[in-house]
């Protein structure tokens, strides 16, 4: 029995043209929820494009590059109640240095309406927390892939170095203390770097279907799977 792809018609497909903002060099990139996508350049800026993939608004979001981009959902912040949550993770120039960082960004809706000017007061972006990814105290690697889960309370990091470094928390938005922390149990394979990371929850709907105390809690249940060139490891939350 042999196996081959095949191309089945279950989605529409339509020509868009070229971006200008891909001139820039795209180095990351996520889906919003009103049909929008919110693009990251290898400069540190983010579009946000909506349906008609025309920018709406670019900001700078990172110093020297955004490595990976998400939208996070359900993130409490009291002071921008109807805002999106776009998580960023990229570069921060520290002296000679560039240190991974991760920041928090508060986007209004309004600033999504492509009929706004630029220039408008709402259509500012905010950085509501940074969090440094690796301690001052170690030789930083390099960071070679990141994933998230869907409300940002659980964040990894892979390195060149085969670590896995990974953030856990209620709410990203709310809590007074994030840290990331190497996970101790791959420390083994860091002689392959880490190729790909994703989480998986069995309860990836559960904002829809109970409460937010609810749904952080069945959120914590969580899997990591951490791919190298070699290797496939799944971690249990």
């Amino acid at each position: 029995m042999t196996s081959a792809w095949r191309r089945l018609p279950f989605f529409s497909q339509r020509e868009i043209g070229r971006l200008p903002v891909a001139e820039q060099g795209i180095s990351a990139c996520c889906s919003l929820d009103d049909g929008g996508i919110a693009l990251a350049d290898a400069h540190g800026a983010i579009h946000l494009l909506n349906t008609e993939m025309a920018t709406v608004h670019s900001f700078a979001a990172q110093d020297s590059g955004v490595i990976a981009l998400f939208q996070a959902r359900a993130v409490t912040t009291p002071a921008f109640p109807n805002a999106i949550t776009l998580l960023s993770i990229g570069l921060e120039a520290e002296g000679a240095l560039n240190r991974a960082t991760m920041r928090l960004w508060k986007v209004q809706v309004a600033m999504r309406n492509s009929q706004l000017a630029p220039e408008e007061p709402n259509t500012a972006a905010s950085c509501v927390r940074t969090v440094k990814i690796f301690p001052s105290n170690v030789t930083e690697p390099r960071v070679t892939c990141c994933c998230a889960s869907g409300d940002g309370a659980h964040v990894a990091v892979g390195t060149s170095e085969g670590a896995v470094w990974v953030l856990r928390c209620a709410d990203v938005g709310k809590d007074r203390f994030l840290r990331f922390k190497p996970l101790v149990s791959l420390r083994a394979e860091q002689s392959q770097p880490v190729t790909n990371l994703h989480f998986s929850n069995e309860n990836v709907f559960a904002n829809y279907r109970c409460g937010q105390d609810e749904a952080r809690a069945s959120a914590r249940s969580s899997e990591l799977f951490v791919v190298t060139p070699r290797t496939l490891h799944c971690v249990h939350d």
